[in-house]
């Protein structure tokens, strides 16, 4: 009994941990998550800052935000969007929920 316990918690393990990937993935994000969370009061920080979050995000980004709102496209318009909200949104925390992670071989190319 016991063994068949250990065995199905390895398979269990086994299944579930997480590949270097995915893991480089989870750190970035939640670099990411530190970042848009971090406060800062003058306007030069304010662009710094949205700079640094930019840098997350590449030239052809797409945020969507769920239902009845449009995706956000482009990196320069989520550093805009980021300058012009920090203030407003200082007092709110991001956290990132319920994350999966799928990662898909590129396709080959055949010319």
């Amino acid at each position: 009994m016991i063994l068949l316990v250990l065995l199905a918690a390895g398979i269990f393990a086994w299944r579930t941990r997480a590949t270097p990937d995915e893991r480089e993935i989870q750190a970035r994000l939640e670099a990411l998550r530190n970042e848009v969370n971090a406060s800062t009061k003058d306007g030069l920080g304010t662009a710094l800052r949205a700079t640094q979050i930019g840098s997350y995000f590449t030239e052809d980004a797409v945020v969507e935000l769920g239902e009845g709102a449009a995706p956000i496209k482009g990196r320069e318009t989520l550093m805009g969007m980021t300058a012009r909200l920090q203030p407003r949104t200082a007092a709110f925390r991001m956290d990132l929920d319920d994350i999966t992670i799928d990662i898909e071989a590129e396709a080959v190319r055949s010319d």
